[in-house]
């Protein structure tokens, strides 16, 4: 099977879910959606969109936390790579090529400029 790729991840910016506090990092709530339970998680994690338009920001991305998830894995948004690694309840990351993530949607609450 195929890995989940960038094509296969949508970025959705619900309207009014992006914020510009005063003297704060602009700050937005975007929906991931990936996986289907027939592609395989890659290695290193489920890439997202590098540009920061994605998440409602017009330079860059400088932080993304998991706020809600429905299952029994952890995510972890990993910065250096611009991607979302998975692990599960016992702190080991899901295997690259093998493991079938099924449909999921995660809730993030990014910053950026």
């Amino acid at each position: 099977m195929p890995d989940i790729a960038l094509a296969n991840v949508t970025v959705t910016l619900p309207p009014l879910t992006r914020y510009n506090p005063p003297g704060q990092p602009n700050i937005s709530y975007p929906q991931v959606t990936f996986g289907n339970g027939t592609l395989t998680y890659p290695t290193g994690g489920i890439p997202l969109p590098p540009a920061p338009a994605v998440f409602g920001f017009l330079k860059a991305i400088i932080f993304v936390t998991i706020m809600a998830t429905t299952d029994a894995y952890n995510y972890v948004y990993d910065t250096v790579n611009n991607t979302i690694r998975i692990f599960n309840k016992t702190g080991a990351e899901l295997t690259g090529g093998s493991s079938q993530p099924a449909a999921t949607t995660l809730y993030l609450k990014a910053e950026g400029e």
